[in-house]
C-alpha cells in the first residue's frame, strides 16, 4: 500500500562489447515519494503544445490543471511550439480561451524565434523572402524586418513562360521557410534562386516531417517536407530555429536564466521534443497522446545506434493528465491556526471522510499496526480499522496470532493510516485494551458468513501442512453451518488503541512536509514542549519534517 512498484523498461542488445541499458520510467507507477522526488528535480518546464496540451482546438484532459498547477507551485513554464502558423497574440488568445494561465514571455513559437534570429543576423538593408504564414509576417513586422512572399503565388502559365518572365528582388538577404498552405512551384523556384547566393541566409522554422490526423489514415505534410524541398533544389542546409535546434535553449538561457540540469521537457514527438531535451541536458518526458508511441521507444532502445538511443525519453506517461494528481497547491498547508478541528478525533474523522469519498483510495480504513514483544522485538502488519472516536481506534483479530500474543504481554501499539492519493497519513500511538466480549460478538455477527467461517478455519500464525488443508476444513464448515449461525470463536476479539499521541502528516511538493502532533496535555507538560491549546485535554505542536 505504501509504495507502488516502480515499472521501468530496460533494453540492451548483446554485442561483443557491453551496451549500457536504456531506461525510461513510467510516471504513473512511481510511488508517492518517487513522484515528489521527480517534481523536486526540476524548476522549469518546457512543454510542446499540439499533441501534449491540445489536439486541434480541444484541450487534452488534465492539461490546464497540470500546467496551471506547475505555475501555482512556483515552477517556470514555457510553451515551446514548432507551430509557425500563429503569432504571439494568437497563441495567447488560444491559451486563455482553453484556460491556460499563460503570459506573452512564456510562449516560444518558431515564428517568434525566426524573427528574433533574423533581427540579430540579417543585414538591416536587406529583406526576407518568406515561404510561410501571415503569423510569420506579423512577427517580422513587430521587429521592423522587411519581407515579402506571404500568400498565394501559383503557376499561372507554363514553366518555360514563367521562367522567361520571372523577376527576382535584388535586395534579398534571407529566405525563411515555415508552414505554408500555399506552397507552389513558383515559391520553390524563387527560394532556390535567392539561395544560390551563399550570402543569403537560409532559415527554417522547424523540420517536423508530418502529422497524423486523429482517427483516420490521413497524413498531413509538415513544415519539414517544405524545408526538404527547398533544401534539395538549393543544395544548402538551413539554420533551424525550432526544436530540436539548441537555439531555443540558448534564447531561454539568455533571457530567463534557466538551469538545464533542473529543466523538464515534455513532448509527444521524440525527434524534436525529446531530442531537444537530450541535446540541451534537460530531463525528458514523452506523452503518448501525439506522434510517437511506446512501441517506437521500445524499438529505438534495442538499437546500438547512438542517434536512435538519443530519442529514448527519461520518462513517459499515457497523457499529461497523469501528472495532475501529484501536485499540491503551495497554499494547501497545515497551519496551526487554521486546522479544521483542534480535537484530534474530530480532525481524523474529517480526513477519513474525505479519503472515503474519493474514488482513488481503495481501502481508506487499511492501517499498519505495529506491536512488540516485552523485550522490544517489533512486528507490523495491516489490519482494518473498524471504529474510531473518543473511546479509541478499534480493530479485530485472532488473539492467538503473533500480534495478539504481543499485545497480551506488551499492551502498547502504533497504528499508521496512509492515503497515498491525498499525500496524507495519521499515526496513532497508545495503550491497547481488549474490548468486551459482547462488543466483539455484536460485530462478529454482522460479518459475511464466509468471513465468520474463515475465522474458524484459520488459526492465525500457526504452521499448516498445505493450503489444501485449509480448503478442506473450509468446505466442511460451510456444510456444517449451512443452515445455522456461526458462533464467534473465543480467540477472535476486538482491540482498541487509546491514543496518547496522534500525528497528522501532509506531504508537500517541496518536501517541507507538515507534521502536526496532538498529545495529551499532561504528557506534553512533562516534556516541557511549547504547544498550542487543543480541545478536550489535548495540546498540539509542529515537528520538523
Amino acid at each position: 500500500m505504501f509504495a507502488k512498484s516502480i515499472s521501468s523498461f530496460f533494453f540492451a542488445r548483446t554485442l561483443n562489447t557491453t551496451v549500457p541499458k536504456m531506461m525510461s520510467t513510467c510516471i504513473e507507477t512511481l510511488s508517492a515519494e518517487g513522484r515528489r522526488d521527480f517534481y523536486n528535480s526540476f524548476d522549469t518546464v518546457l512543454t510542446d503544445c499540439d499533441g501534449v496540451l491540445w489536439l486541434l482546438n480541444n484541450t487534452i484532459k488534465g492539461a490546464t490543471e497540470v500546467m496551471n498547477g506547475f505555475k501555482a507551485n512556483d515552477k517556470k513554464v514555457f510553451f515551446v511550439t514548432n507551430n509557425s502558423t500563429k503569432s504571439h497574440a494568437q497563441f495567447l488568445e488560444k491559451f486563455h480561451a482553453l484556460g491556460f494561465k499563460a503570459q506573452a514571455n512564456e510562449v516560444v513559437s518558431t515564428s517568434f524565434l525566426a524573427a528574433k534570429y533574423l533581427k540579430a543576423n540579417l543585414d538591416p538593408s536587406k529583406q526576407v523572402y518568406v515561404i510561410g504564414s501571415p503569423a510569420i509576417a506579423c512577427e517580422l513586422d513587430a521587429l521592423n524586418i522587411r519581407h515579402f512572399g506571404v500568400g498565394e503565388d501559383y503557376l499561372k502559365s507554363s514553366v518555360p513562360t514563367f521562367v522567361e518572365n520571372i523577376k527576382l528582388e535584388p535586395d534579398v538577404g534571407a529566405v525563411l521557410v515555415g508552414f505554408d498552405e500555399h506552397i507552389s512551384y513558383p515559391k520553390l523556384f524563387r527560394a532556390a534562386s535567392y539561395l544560390k547566393d551563399q550570402n543569403v541566409l537560409f532559415v527554417a522554422t522547424n523540420t517536423d516531417e508530418s502529422f497524423p490526423v486523429s482517427g483516420t489514415n490521413l497524413v498531413m505534410p509538415g513544415t519539414g517536407s517544405l524545408v526538404c524541398s527547398v533544401k534539395t533544389c538549393a543544395g544548402r542546409d538551413p539554420f533551424v530555429v525550432g526544436k530540436p535546434s539548441s537555439y531555443i535553449c540558448n534564447v531561454l538561457t539568455e533571457t530567463n536564466k534557466i538551469d538545464p540540469s533542473r529543466t523538464l521537457m515534455i513532448g509527444d514527438r521524440c525527434n524534436t521534443d525529446i531530442l531537444l531535451g537530450k541535446r540541451c541536458g534537460f530531463k525528458t518526458l514523452l506523452v503518448l497522446t501525439g506522434v510517437n508511441s511506446l512501441k517506437d521507444v521500445e524499438e529505438w532502445s534495442k538499437s546500438d545506434d547512438p542517434k536512435l538511443l538519443e530519442l529514448v525519453p527519461d520518462y513517459y506517461a499515457q497523457s499529461i493528465d497523469k501528472l495532475r494528481v501529484s501536485y499540491r497547491d503551495k497554499d494547501d498547508v497545515l497551519l496551526e491556526d487554521s486546522l479544521e478541528s483542534k480535537n484530534p478525533h474530530e480532525l481524523f474523522s474529517i480526513w477519513f471522510k474525505k479519503a472515503s469519498e474519493r474514488g482513488d483510495v481503495r481501502q481508506p480504513n487499511a492501517a499498519c499496526l505495529a506491536t512488540a514483544t516485552k523485550s522490544g522485538i517489533p512486528s507490523a502488519r495491516f489490519v482494518l480499522l473498524k471504529a474510531f472516536g473518543e473511546s479509541g481506534y478499534t480493530f479485530y483479530t485472532n488473539s492467538e496470532s503473533r500480534k495478539g500474543r504481543e499485545i497480551e504481554e506488551n499492551p502498547i501499539a502504533a497504528m499508521t493510516i496512509y492515503w497515498d492519493p491525498m499525500d496524507r497519513s495519521v499515526r496513532i500511538e497508545g495503550a491497547v485494551e481488549k474490548i468486551s466480549e459482547s462488543e466483539s460478538t455484536e460485530y462478529f455477527d454482522t460479518r459475511p458468513k464466509s468471513s465468520q467461517i474463515g475465522a474458524h478455519v484459520s488459526r492465525q500464525s500457526t504452521v499448516i501442512a498445505s493450503r489444501e488443508s485449509l480448503s478442506k476444513l473450509n468446505k466442511k464448515l460451510e456444510v456444517e453451518y449451512a443452515d445455522k449461525q456461526v458462533p464467534r470463536p473465543s480467540y477472535w476479539n476486538g482491540y482498541r488503541i487509546i491514543p496518547k499521541t496522534m500525528e497528522f502528516w501532509q506531504g508537500q511538493s517541496d518536501r517541507l512536509h507538515d507534521r502536526i502532533v496532538f498529545e495529551r496535555a499532561e504528557h506534553a507538560a512533562e516534556k516541557q514542549i511549547a504547544s498550542h491549546a487543543g480541545e478536550k485535554g489535548w495540546v498540539f505542536y509542529r515537528l520538523s519534517p
